[in-house]
């Protein structure tokens, strides 16, 4: 029997390495069968609400065509079981037997009328709970009249029970996972948007996300280049000068890092060069994996006009909006005042009321804020 335990443990713990929500089943069966369970119930959802996924599976019954005692809709037959079980501690199974004679039980009208009328001869029911308060019901019965039927051998009782920490543990996993993924299509989403170039980087270089714009410049590898996965700069630039401020962005204990304020150019053989610039949002975590956004401005694509967003997002006037999109662009206050007929005192006097509004205090860091903040969304 030692051997014939082991053998199911194998294969209910390959089941779980390869779980996923939509191959439940899979596990379920793996259950079902390191039991000796005839039919199984897992419903797995949040209180109050209708389950996500009810599964069932008739495990032995299939093989088993004498049986006296059908049981043709497990869910039904086993969920008085499963809702009474939810009574207990969560994380291990509870035979029927045993819920009968805990002391706040033993007079529930509904547990036992169900026991009485009930299809199995043995049956067991419990739960396990995620850390998001997902709930996942399990309930296994086997068919067969109550006074001559089989009943669940403890030693595969024990075993289930052993298992099921490792199973809650996937299953929270799943949820995190789930997550993840849909904060991953809301991050690629935004970023595919952008006007400029967007890479997110790990600490060693490794490009893991590029949008479309970055991925542009990557292929006339000119100034920036991909070797396999790795950001390299071309013609050779000082790339672990600039990996090291990627590090200290991440390690930095600040909310969004200590923001490198200054942009960091790239020299082109061809054009003109290309600025760099890490952006405020960053993963933390174990130090190898950390990752960071990372822009590219390229000065020969055409602008767009970013003044009414600005204006918008920021409260400015009409004269300070076009002043930061001229800095944004890299013209001098002087040059701002020359164009636009103003005194540099003007000009000067316009962006400490912008530095005031936009939460800064210097040139380096408003022109990054624009270019990496909403206003860098529009397209």
């Amino acid at each position: 029997m030692q051997h014939t335990l082991t053998s199911r443990k194998l294969v209910l713990a390959e089941r779980l390495i390869d779980c996923d929500v939509s191959s439940l089943s899979g596990v379920l069966d793996a259950m079902t069968l390191l039991l000796g369970a005839d039919v199984a119930l897992l419903s797995l959802g949040r209180p109050g609400h209708p389950p996500r996924v009810c599964l069932s599976t008739a495990g032995n019954a299939t093989r088993l065509p004498a049986l006296s005692v059908s049981c043709s809709n497990p869910e039904n037959e086993l969920k008085p079981l499963c809702e009474v079980a939810l009574m207990q501690p969560a994380g291990r199974l509870y035979a029927a037997r045993e819920l009968a004679t805990e002391a706040s039980l033993a007079q529930s009208a509904y547990l036992l009328g169900w026991r009485q009328n009930s299809p199995f001869s043995d049956c067991c029911a419990g739960y396990v709970r995620g850390n998001d308060g997902e709930i996942c019901q399990l309930g296994f019965g086997i068919l067969g009249a109550a006074t001559t039927g089989r009943v669940f051998e403890q030693t595969y009782l024990a075993a289930l029970d052993s298992l099921l920490p490792r199973f809650a543990a996937r299953l929270c996993s799943l949820a995190h996972t789930r997550l993840l993924e849909a904060l991953c299509a809301s991050f690629v989403n935004r970023y595919d948007r952008y006007h400029i170039g967007v890479m997110v980087i790990d600490m060693n270089g490794f490009v893991l996300f590029r949008n479309d714009q970055a991925q542009s410049l990557l292929d006339q590898q000119d100034g920036l280049r991909l070797r396999g996965s790795r950001l390299e700069f071309s013609p050779e630039g000082n790339i672990a000068g600039f990996m090291a401020l990627v590090r200290e962005h991440a390690a930095s204990a600040n909310p969004d890092g200590s923001f490198v304020p200054h942009l960091f150019p790239i020299p082109r053989e061809h054009r003109r060069d290309l600025t760099l610039a890490i952006g405020r949002w960053g993963s933390r975590g174990l130090p190898g994996e950390a990752m960071c956004p990372v822009l590219i401005f390229d000065a020969e694509r055409p602008q767009i006009d970013r003044r009414d967003t600005m204006r918008v997002i920021y409260n400015l006037t009409d004269r300070e909006a076009s002043l930061l999109a001229a800095v944004a662009e890299g013209e001098s206050l002087e040059r701002f005042a020359e164009r636009t007929r103003c005194s540099e005192v003007a000009a000067r006097s316009a962006l400490k009321r912008i530095f005031r509004k936009t939460g800064t205090s210097r040139q380096a860091e408003v022109v990054k804020l624009i270019l990496t903040g909403p206003a860098a969304m529009v397209s």
